[in-house]
């Protein structure tokens, strides 16, 4: 359940194994690099984060896939904070992540 006075985007995904060409083509450069630079057995877990997060932030703007996913980037840090580089024209937001079940 989540609520506030100000629109809310929310994404879950069943993780599955992916391919790293979807990462190249939907995020940005930024994003990629940070994927790339996790060991193989960590990739597809944070992909799916950094997947999620920004669904959740396109969901949150209302404008849907009019807004490119590699337009703005987000930042999965070790101790779990998350920070987001957004392109000028939006603004601030919090984004916070969350375990609900295994494959998820």
């Amino acid at each position: 359940c989540a609520f506030d006075s100000q629109p809310i985007g929310i994404d879950i995904e069943k993780t599955k194994p992916i391919s790293l060409e979807i990462a190249k083509r939907f995020f940005s450069k930024t994003e990629y690099s940070d994927l790339l630079a996790k060991d193989k057995d960590e990739q597809t877990d944070y992909f799916y984060h950094l997947w999620s997060m920004k669904e959740s932030f396109i969901k949150q703007e209302g404008k849907g896939l009019s807004l490119p996913l590699d337009s703005f980037s987000v930042r999965l840090h070790q101790d779990g904070q998350v920070s987001i580089e957004l392109p000028d024209s939006h603004s601030p937001c919090y984004i916070k992540t969350y375990e609900v079940d295994p494959g998820y």
